[in-house]
C-alpha cells in the first residue's frame, strides 16, 4: 500500500515536471515568435526546394510582398538572375558538408521591380540524422551602402583619363564658344580693366569697316574711326562697371566713318576670374537704328490716330448736341399733334403720321444719346460721382421706368435682391444707366411670354454682382466679343431686325470699367442670356 502511494506521488511529480517543460517550451516558442515577428532584420524560412515557408514583417517590407504572396513563391522568383547561380553553388557546398552556412551581398527584385541590395546570411536547420530540413535566411537592406560604394568607385576614375576628357571638353567648349561669338548677329567685345580690347567678333569690327587687328590692344579713345563723343561715353560706361561691378544697359548714338549715324543698345557686364576678382569688361551691342526709326514712325502714327480719334469723338459729340436741339422740337410738336391738343385732325391718317414721327424721333434721340455717351467716355470726359446706393431701390426704379415697355411686349420682369444686401459706393446715375440698358436689351430680345430676372448678391470676394437674366433668343459664343464692341451687332436676322446702334453693351462695359468693375456675358442660343456686372470689393459698403 505504501509503495502504491509513493508511486502515485512520483507520477504526480513527473506530471508536474512535464507541465513545467511544456510551459517552458511554450514560452520559448512565444519568445522565438516575438523575435521572429518584430525583428528589424528580415527573416524567412525556406524549404529544401527553395519554397518560402514563413517570413516576418521586415522581410515582407523589404521585398514589398505580403507573407501570403511569398508563401506561393520560390526564392528564385525574387532573386536577381545574376545571383541565382551564386546561391545554387553555395547551397551545393552546404549539402556536401563543405560549409554549414554562408553570407554574401545579394540582390532581390522587389514587387515594384526595384532592385535592392541586402546582406544575406543563410543558416540551416537539420534533423537528428543531419539532414537539412529548412534554410533560415536573414537579410538587412544595404542598398544605400552599395550606392555609396558605386559612387565612390565611379569617383575613382583614372585621373589622367579624367584630365584628358576634361581637356577635350574644354577644346570643344572653346570651339563652340568661338563659333557662337563669331556668328551671333550681335556685336561682342571684351576689354581688360584698363579698357584695352582683348576680343572683338567680326560683327563689331565690320560695323566700322575695319579688321579685328586694328582694334585689339587699343582703347576706344585710340580708335580714329569713332567720334570723340562716342569714345567718351563708352569710357564712362567702362569706368562705371569697374566701380560698381554691376551690369548696365544703355543706348548709345554713334557716327560711322562715312558720316552716317545710328543707335545701339549695349549691355556691359564685369568679367570675373575663378577667385571672383574682375579681370575685364564684356560688351554686347545690338544695332537698333532701324528699330528706332520704326518706333518713331509707329509713335507718330499712334499720335496721328489718337488725334483723329479725338477729332472723331469731338465731332460726334458736337453733332449729337446739334442734332438733339431740332430733334427735341420735332418730338415735342409731334407729341402735341398726336394728343390733338389744339383740336382733332381732319383726316385720321394724320394721327398715324404724327405718331410715326414721334416714335421715330424718340428712336433717333436714343441713338444720338448713345453716340454722345460713347463719345464722352472715349474722350475721357465722363466722370463718376460716388454716392451710397441701395441696390434694390435703384434696380426697382429702373424696372419701373421700363414697366410700360415690358408689359406691352408681354414680358414678366422680376427682382430677386435680399433686403440685407449691403449698399454700394458708385455713381447712381451711371449705374442706373447700365441697368436700364441691360433691361432694354433683355426686353428687346425676349419674346412675348418670356421672363426677365434681376438678381444681386455678394460673391466670395465680397464683390457686388448684378445679373440680368432673360429667356430670349440668346447669342452664339463666337458673337459675344462682337456685341461688346462699339457699333458691333450680330448678323442673324432675328437679332438684326430689332435695329439699334449696337452701343448699349459697350456703354455698359465702359461705365463698369470706370468703376473698376467688369461686365460678362453667358448665353446660349434659344435658351437666353445672363449679363453680369461685377464691382470691385472696395465698393461694397460693409455694415
Amino acid at each position: 500500500m505504501q509503495y502504491e502511494i509513493e508511486r502515485a506521488e512520483m507520477d504526480d511529480s513527473s506530471l508536474d515536471r512535464h507541465k513545467v517543460t511544456i510551459e517552458a517550451l511554450r514560452r520559448s516558442d512565444e519568445r522565438f515568435r516575438s523575435i521572429f515577428e518584430f525583428s528589424c532584420t528580415g527573416i524567412a524560412i525556406e524549404t529544401t526546394e527553395g519554397q518560402f515557408a514563413q517570413a516576418n514583417q521586415a522581410f515582407c517590407d523589404m521585398l514589398g510582398y505580403t507573407e501570403v504572396e511569398l508563401l506561393e513563391m520560390n526564392w528564385r522568383d525574387v532573386s536577381h538572375p545574376d545571383d541565382v547561380v551564386t546561391s545554387n553553388n553555395l547551397d551545393q557546398k552546404v549539402a556536401s558538408g563543405e560549409i554549414d552556412h554562408f553570407r554574401y551581398d545579394k540582390r532581390y527584385i522587389r514587387k515594384t521591380g526595384e532592385v535592392i541590395w541586402v546582406d544575406f546570411t543563410a543558416s540551416f536547420i537539420r534533423d537528428a540524422e543531419g539532414q537539412i530540413l529548412y534554410n533560415v535566411c536573414q537579410i538587412y537592406d544595404i542598398t544605400e551602402r552599395k550606392r555609396g560604394e558605386n559612387s565612390l568607385r565611379e569617383a575613382n576614375i583614372n585621373l589622367e583619363q579624367r584630365i584628358e576628357e576634361r581637356s577635350r571638353e574644354l577644346q570643344r567648349n572653346e570651339a563652340m564658344l568661338a563659333s557662337i561669338v563669331n556668328n551671333l548677329p550681335t556685336e561682342i567685345a571684351v576689354k581688360d580693366t584698363s579698357g584695352r580690347y582683348m576680343l572683338v567678333n567680326p560683327q563689331f569690327a565690320s560695323r566700322f569697316g575695319v579688321q579685328n587687328f586694328e582694334v585689339l590692344g587699343k582703347t576706344i579713345r585710340e580708335l580714329d574711326f569713332v567720334s570723340p563723343e562716342y569714345a567718351e561715353k563708352i569710357t564712362e560706361q567702362d569706368k562705371l562697371i569697374n566701380e560698381t561691378l554691376e551690369v548696365i544697359r544703355d543706348e548709345n548714338e554713334y557716327v560711322l566713318p562715312d558720316g552716317q549715324s545710328g543707335r545701339e543698345l549695349v549691355i556691359k557686364f564685369p568679367v570675373f576670374d575663378v577667385d571672383g576678382a574682375i579681370t575685364g569688361i564684356g560688351t554686347i551691342a545690338t544695332d537698333i537704328t532701324e528699330l528706332k526709326l520704326a518706333e518713331d514712325a509707329l509713335f507718330s502714327a499712334k499720335e496721328e490716330a489718337e488725334i483723329a480719334n479725338r477729332a472723331k469723338s469731338e465731332f460726334l459729340a458736337t453733332m449729337s448736341h446739334e442734332l438733339r436741339t431740332p430733334l427735341n422740337a420735332i418730338i415735342g410738336f409731334s407729341e402735341l399733334l398726336t394728343r390733338e391738343i389744339f383740336g382733332p385732325h381732319g383726316d385720321p391718317r394724320y394721327a398715324d403720321y404724327t405718331t410715326a414721327i414721334n416714335v421715330s424721333g424718340n428712336h433717333l434721340l436714343e441713338i444720338i444719346n448713345d453716340i454722345l455717351d460713347i463719345s464722352k467716355i472715349e474722350a475721357g470726359e465722363e466722370e463718376i460721382i460716388d454716392t451710397e446706393i441701395n441696390v434694390a431701390k435703384a434696380v426697382s426704379s429702373c424696372i419701373a421706368m421700363l414697366k410700360t415697355r415690358s408689359q406691352e411686349a408681354g414680358i414678366r420682369v422680376e427682382i430677386d435682391i435680399s433686403e440685407n444686401l449691403p449698399s454700394l459706393r458708385a455713381d447712381e446715375r451711371l449705374i442706373k444707366q447700365v441697368v436700364i440698358n441691360l433691361l432694354s436689351n433683355a426686353v428687346k430680345f425676349t419674346c412675348a411670354g418670356g421672363n426677365i430676372t434681376v438678381h444681386a448678391c455678394l460673391d466670395d470676394n465680397l464683390c457686388m454682382k448684378v445679373m440680368v437674366t432673360d429667356t430670349g433668343v440668346g447669342i452664339d459664343a463666337e458673337d459675344i466679343p462682337k456685341v461688346l464692341l462699339p457699333f458691333g451687332q450680330v448678323a442673324e436676322s432675328v437679332k438684326r431686325e430689332h435695329g439699334g446702334t449696337g452701343l448699349g453693351l459697350p456703354i455698359c462695359k465702359s461705365l463698369m470699367e470706370l468703376h473698376g468693375g467688369t461686365l460678362g456675358i453667358a448665353s446660349e442660343p434659344g435658351t437666353g442670356t445672363t449679363v453680369t456686372v461685377r464691382f470691385p470689393p472696395d465698393r461694397t459698403i460693409q455694415q
